[in-house]
């Protein structure tokens, strides 16, 4: 990828894009970059996203906004399609319902135990949860509105190490989870509650990568309004 990566002609966006479907997450991360670093890569990147082949989330936020303010016509007008805040979402209404979420009082201690009960099965706060999404720790820096938008739609962005893969061996058997580890010999899987499980290469019949966070939509089917207010006093302590 790197040495295809090193040439700009316009023919190599095709041979970057060959085997998303299949390719694990250090390679997508270096697939996305070398679109984005390549010029002529820049609208095969948004026509792939455009069409379903790479979930939008892989682009990282920083980087869609220099391709919305892209000097090519072409590119600026897709990239503001697909990542302007105007694009169509479908958890944007109900990103739009728990706002009132924002503006209300949460209880830190009665947000421990929402934490406990809904996201310490892949998440570690403290001494609390699991380490297989992102350690939120990483988060206490970021606003309530970014925490709240990032709990109700996982999807928005995703880095390619936290994607949800799907492993299919020979013997019939199907994974699935993050790939925590991989090399030339095996690739090795964390699923929820922190199990993980290594595959040897010459048992894996496919491996598929979902495009999708690990972590499920649908949260507020689990969390109510006030809940939503007390777990984000939880995750984001006063200093």
């Amino acid at each position: 990828m790197t040495a295809i990566g090193s040439f700009t002609q316009p023919e190599t966006a095709a041979l970057l894009l060959a085997n998303w479907r299949t390719d694990t997450p250090a390679l997508r991360s270096e697939i996305v970059l070398a679109m984005l670093d390549g010029r002529n890569r820049l609208l095969p990147l948004l026509q792939a996203i455009q069409n379903g082949v790479i979930p939008a989330n892989q682009v990282p936020f920083a980087r869609r906004a220099v391709l919305l303010r892209s000097t090519d016509a072409q590119v600026k007008e897709l990239a503001t399609k697909l990542f302007s805040d105007a694009a169509p979402g479908p958890r944007k209404e109900v990103v739009a319902k728990y706002q009132t979420a924002l503006s209300m009082k949460g209880d830190a201690d009665r947000g421990k135990k929402v934490f406990e009960t809904v996201c310490a099965i892949c998440h570690r706060s403290g001494d609390l949860g699991k380490d297989v999404g992102p350690n939120l720790a990483t988060i206490r820096q970021w606003s309530p509105e970014q925490v709240l938008a990032n709990i109700l739609d996982p999807n928005r962005e995703v880095a390619p190490n936290f994607v949800s893969y799907i492993v299919e061996t020979k013997d019939g058997r199907t994974l699935d989870g993050i790939i925590a580890d991989e090399s030339a010999a095996s690739v090795t899987l964390k699923r929820a509650e922190g199990v993980t499980e290594t595959v040897l290469r010459r048992d894996i019949a496919q491996v598929l990568g979902s495009g999708l966070s690990l972590m499920p939509e649908g949260l507020e089917n689990a969390i109510t309004v006030e809940q939503m207010a007390d777990l984000i006093a939880f995750l984001l302590p006063p200093e």
